[in-house]
């Protein structure tokens, strides 16, 4: 159930226009990851307001474990925080 209340929140927030077809394919790509890495991680919030620095270093801790790269998990997290005012 909590996987299907994330992303219908997911949704609300990815049927925005902003940006090119593209941006908007890989935003929603990033973020339906995003959802399935935690419930791989083993702890999901139960909502997007409640993802705390805990979340984010499993989530972080994760993908080091499946030999990602920094400069592909980095990118989309940098371009939604300065999007939202957050990188200032």
């Amino acid at each position: 159930m909590r996987k299907h209340l994330l992303k219908q929140a997911a949704n609300l927030y990815l049927s925005g226009r902003q940006g090119s077809f593209r941006e908007r394919k890989y935003r929603r790509y990033v973020v339906s990851k995003v959802i399935n890495d935690f419930f791989a991680v083993g702890k999901v919030p139960p909502k997007w307001n409640v993802i705390d620095a805990t979340h984010m270093q499993l989530l972080v801790n994760y993908w080091y474990q499946q030999k990602i790269k920094p400069s592909t998990v980095i990118p989309p997290f940098l371009t939604e925080s300065k999007s939202r005012g957050l990188g200032r």
